[in-house]
């Protein structure tokens, strides 16, 4: 599927498409939004005031997140409508709405009001708010952005009450979130697009996979408990076990990017199965049996020395043929990437170090970190996805010829058929990535420093070519002369 035709004219240019449309009621906050995004963007490894550059920056970008009109739901509803546009002009018919849940800790920043313990109510794992969000991504693995965020602060006098959760509504547990995200986000989403929902182990809630879906709207949910089945005496895991295998693949198991490669033998079996229904705890939280397919691969003769794989699926999607199963755990194995754009957000942005006083200004400024740590993520797996896209996809002549110059100091201007891997690898270098024995690709802390690289070059570059143009205009060379020669040398060889 081709699935990057439709994306930005360069880096420079990620905060418009995703924030542009940003209903603020004031033209001025909107750009306003767009500059300081775009300034991260070229800075992404210091806070927001210190990738200003100016002091009429630096006091732009405080009032922005003082401002009441800029809002954290303003901001992602602007961020949904990029991902569907993205979507619809790339002609995606399947779009993966991938969950998940992480805290961020500000126990360090004393000052910063209105935050909530994290872990015990006592605030010894820290102080913070959590984060839940909805991220898009294609069936073959390349994000298409944020989809939707819920931000929340634990009460501490709440903390600690699990063993009551049996006997709370479902609207005042944490774990509503899940089904709360799934409605907005679907609510929001054209009926022509096939979405599925795909969520890990915490997502294993009756409530939540008995929840009424639109036509179009399905789930992939990793199993966490040994659910009763409707049939009387009978367990979820031991009936699944007894089916017969169906299919088996060798596939390649990486524990960790620097890791080397091993292989895996895994099996695969299915069936179709009627979870018992609920008729305990309070009434919104009841229902009857649901029925659902459920997927089992696990790894036969692992090693001794490593954990087996063992994943256990539940999905309202239909199987006809094992080629079904084994696509739907491959649309699970792309739940790693907001794992990543988590890691991307704490590692390389810092959202964490951000030195700002109230919650509410946190919570602004992790959405605008949001757009700079997704695009991150959309240029490295793209890369890895698609290498031979021309490097235009994602890169502006200025970029490309910065990234160019960066590693090669004799002289020469890009080929004009540079493609976007070869354009990564050499950010990434810059970034200290060194071809691993292991063979990994670039990662997005590499990326990320090498962009950062690439943003000051690009602007030198930039000086640079001004001052040419205007010697040029005083030796009296024709203004249609200049922006071709600037057009030539822009383009490459």
């Amino acid at each position: 599927m081709d699935t990057v035709t439709g994306s930005v004219d360069g880096l420079s240019t990620w905060a418009e498409d995703d924030l542009g449309t940003a209903q603020l009621g004031d033209d001025r906050l909107v750009k306003r939004v767009i500059l300081t995004v775009a300034l991260m963007a070229a800075r992404p490894l210091v806070s927001i005031f210190q990738a200003c550059t100016t002091q009429a920056q630096f006091d732009g970008a405080r009032r922005l997140l003082d401002s009441d009109k800029v809002t954290p739901s303003l901001l992602c509803e602007a961020m949904r409508r990029a991902a569907r546009r993205r979507a619809r002009e790339l002609g995606i018919t399947v779009l993966l709405l991938i969950q998940d849940t992480t805290s961020f800790n500000f126990a360090n920043h004393k000052a910063t009001e209105d935050l909530g313990p994290l872990g015990g109510g006592d605030g010894t794992k820290g102080r913070g708010f959590l984060c839940h969000t909805c991220f898009g991504v294609t069936p073959d693995g390349v994000p298409m952005g944020i989809l939707g965020q819920i931000r929340s602060v634990r009460d501490a006098e709440s903390v600690g009450s699990r063993h009551q959760r049996r006997d709370r509504a479902r609207s005042t547990k944490e774990s509503a979130r899940w089904q709360e995200l799934e409605a907005q986000v679907d609510r929001s989403m054209p009926r022509s697009l096939h979405t599925i929902t795909v969520c890990d182990r915490e997502a294993d809630i009756m409530s939540f996979l008995a929840r009424h879906r639109s036509r179009n709207s399905d789930f992939i949910v990793r199993a966490a408990q040994n659910r009763r089945l409707a049939t009387k005496g009978q367990k979820l895991f031991q009936t699944l076990r007894r089916q017969p295998v169906l299919d088996r693949q060798i596939i390649e198991v990486r524990q960790h990017p620097a890791h080397t490669v091993r292989y895996a033998l895994l099996t695969l079996q299915y069936c179709q199965v009627t979870l018992a229904g609920i008729d305990y705890g309070p009434k919104e939280d009841r229902c009857g049996p649901i029925t659902i397919t459920v997927i089992r691969v696990a790894e036969a003769n692992p090693p001794q020395d490593v954990k087996p794989i063992e994943w256990v699926l539940l999905t309202s999607l239909p199987i006809d043929s094992p080629e079904d199963a084994w696509q739907y755990v491959q649309y699970y194995t792309h739940r790693w990437l907001i794992e990543r754009y988590h890691f991307t957000l704490k590692s390389g942005c810092k959202i964490e170090d951000c030195q700002v006083r109230t919650r509410s200004r946190l919570e602004c400024a992790l959405v605008l970190y949001s757009v700079v740590a997704w695009r991150l993520l959309w240029l490295t797996y793209l890369a890895r996805t698609s290498p031979e896209l021309p490097a235009s996809t994602a890169f502006s002549p200025l970029e490309t010829l910065a990234t160019w110059a960066l590693q090669h100091d004799d002289g020469t201007l890009p080929p004009s058929d540079l493609t976007i891997g070869e354009a990564v690898l050499m950010t990434a270098q810059r970034g200290g990535y060194k071809k691993q024995s292991s063979g990994a690709p670039p990662g997005v802390l590499t990326v990320l420093r090498g962009l950062t690289e690439v943003h000051v070059a690009k602007k030198a570059i930039g000086n640079l070519l001004s001052i040419v143009q205007f010697l040029l205009r005083e030796l009296g060379v024709p203004d249609t002369t200049i922006q071709t020669m600037m057009y030539a040398l822009m383009r490459g060889a």
